[in-house]
């Protein structure tokens, strides 16, 4: 039996808990939902190669509880290469309530063929669909009134092919990772509007708080979310062009409105 140093079992007890510190805070600091960025109602952990828990961050214990599950659901249902990565949220795979998404990606070392080992996060989503805003009514008797249950996925190139989506927008993270997705999507018929787009009202409210906070103001500029979402349909269909190259030409020409805006104010000489 290999005799176990008990100062470098500590010391690598820490080092392990600390990457999961540091995979929720650049979770955190990276996120545009603010469940994630404000509540922080996410958990970050690594996994061994069967998927036993190794570490884990001082994060939501309902979470961590059941994640061990998920990451064994995707093991044995996906046989994830370098680079890729699992998601789900189905209660029957380890899932908690379907608004937390849990995303599995395998960890190599050197030309390792195998995992060595997962890092997982699960984070909770705005709205997954369901009868209710939240994903979350109270009547409920089935998993389809609650929202759209995710079972173990790969998220590739062929995720786009496999959905049946007719809108892809949302509140939360739905960040294109690379611009031809955003072409493929279009190309399936399928509309999609960029998440800068959609969640301009936590942007909104950070801004009135900074500015002096008022909620008649915070509520003003994000009804006005709508109207920017249909310019930027405007712009795709008068350009021909997909709706994210359309969104960031019309951020663009707002950019540079306000630039001259900056432009033309006095400067007041320092007293």
């Amino acid at each position: 039996m290999m005799k176990r140093d008990p100062i470098t079992l500590a010391v690598m007890n820490c080092r392990l808990a600390a990457i999961a510190e540091e995979m929720g805070v650049v979770l955190g600091q990276t996120a545009f939902s603010p469940n994630i960025k404000e509540r922080h109602d996410f958990s970050c952990a690594i996994f061994d190669a069967r998927g036993e828990l190794v570490a884990q961050a001082a994060h939501i214990p309902v979470h961590l509880g059941s994640t061990p599950l998920s990451v064994r659901a995707a093991i044995a249902n996906l046989d994830l290469g370098r680079g890729d990565i699992a998601a789900l949220n189905d209660p029957f795979a380890g899932g908690t309530h379907l608004p937390d998404l849990t995303l599995v990606a395998p960890i190599f070392i050197g030309n390792e063929r195998r995992p060595f080992g997962y890092a997982a996060n699960r984070a909770h989503h705005a709205d997954v669909g369901g009868s209710t805003p939240g994903s979350m009514p109270a009547r409920s008797s089935t998993l389809d009134e609650e929202g759209v249950v995710i079972p173990p996925t790969r998220l590739d190139d062929e995720t786009v092919a496999a959905l049946t989506a007719s809108i892809v927008c949302g509140a939360a993270n739905n960040v294109l990772l690379e611009e031809r997705h955003g072409t493929a999507l279009e190309e399936k018929g399928i509309l999609y509007t960029p998440d800068y787009v959609a969640n301009a009202g936590g942007v909104i409210n950070v801004y009135s708080e900074l500015a002096g906070w008022s909620s008649a103001r915070a509520f003003r500029k994000a009804d006005e979310i709508y109207e920017t979402v249909l310019k930027v349909f405007q712009i795709a269909k008068s350009d021909k062009v997909p709706t994210y190259v359309a969104a960031d030409r019309l951020a663009e020409q707002r950019i540079k409105a306000v630039g001259s805006m900056v432009r033309t104010w006095p400067q007041w000489p320092n007293k």
